[in-house]
């Protein structure tokens, strides 16, 4: 076997993520036949089927799944190595490293990029998109500048600003949800706080269910619950627009309310720094607006 680009890997992981080609393309800079033509040349690298299609669903085989856990050891290795040595590169250079759980990809791929002032001189802006958990992980570590995670069951950091952040249960738009009989339950796990909520919400009130599947994708729960009679829980925030007439959320079907989670920003000590606050500012602004309708500063 010839050796695996680490870049062909990175593409299949981001992949993995999202089960779409087109928002693959979108967060790698590439066209969606680019990485068609990667995913293919990893597969016939690594001599086996790495996903298959379902319809509009895109699912990783068995042996994608292993493929996955050894690429994320590989990429953690990577990473390690060029932070270590180029951190003397790195620290003469204005790098902005940015990190932000899957619920808010979206809102630092469009509007926090976007909104960066025009005179702050940057070299580089590094953005890692994760689970909340890993985030925080690489925060605490000094690898991410700036993130904004979503978790109330994530290990204590102090944040700069905190907010309120609703959880709703969601379905298709099609389904009939009945408390007399087993509710199918599907959830994003890669936020454990949501998936701690939802089973202890139901638990407590006694509702009948079967987690019949997780996945560490939004995208992938919004194909699902679309395609099959069942719920999840979601922050309201991370409901796209473009899931509207597809998605609704469920307010009126006698499903226990989830309490409340908490939304960070974490700031390194760094760019707490006076020359760095319109900057800082722009995360604020961004994070706030976004979540304006759902939410309500607490700090």
């Amino acid at each position: 076997m010839n050796d695996i680009p680490i870049d062909l890997l990175r593409t299949f992981l981001t992949l993995v993520e999202t089960t779409s080609f087109t928002r693959t393309g979108e967060l790698m800079g590439r066209s969606q036949p680019a990485i068609s033509h990667q995913i293919k040349r990893l597969e016939d690298l690594i001599g086996t089927q790495l996903y298959i299609k379902e319809s509009s669903l895109i699912k990783i085989t068995a042996d994608g799944d292993i493929l996955a856990s050894y690429a994320r050891e590989c990429l953690k290795i990577q990473d390690s190595v060029k932070r270590v040595f180029h951190r003397g590169v790195v620290d003469r250079k204005r790098l902005i490293r940015i990190g932000a759980s899957m619920d808010f990809s979206h809102v630092i791929c469009a509007n926090i990029i976007r909104n960066l002032p025009l005179n702050f001189e940057v070299d580089k802006v590094d953005i890692i998109i994760d689970r909340n958990v890993e985030i925080v992980n690489q925060f605490v570590s000094g690898d991410i500048d700036i993130a904004i995670v979503c978790d109330s069951f994530l290990p204590k950091v102090e944040a700069y600003k905190v907010w309120d952040s609703e959880i709703v249960w969601i379905a298709g738009t099609n389904t009939i949800i009945n408390k007399e009989n087993s509710i199918s339950l599907f959830l994003n796990t890669s936020c454990q706080s949501v998936k701690e909520k939802a089973l202890g919400a139901l638990e407590k009130e006694g509702i009948d269910f079967q987690l019949d599947f997780t996945t560490t994708a939004c995208n992938v729960i919004f194909n699902a619950v679309k395609k099959y009679p069942s719920i999840s829980g979601m922050h309201k925030h991370s409901l796209l627009k473009e899931w509207d007439g597809q998605i609704k959320v469920l307010s009126d079907t006698h499903l226990p309310v989830m309490p409340n989670d908490f939304c960070s920003l974490l700031v390194s000590k760094r760019f707490q720094k006076p020359a760095y606050s319109d900057l800082v500012n722009i995360f604020v602004k961004s994070v706030g607006g976004l979540l304006a309708d759902e939410m309500q500063a607490v700090a």
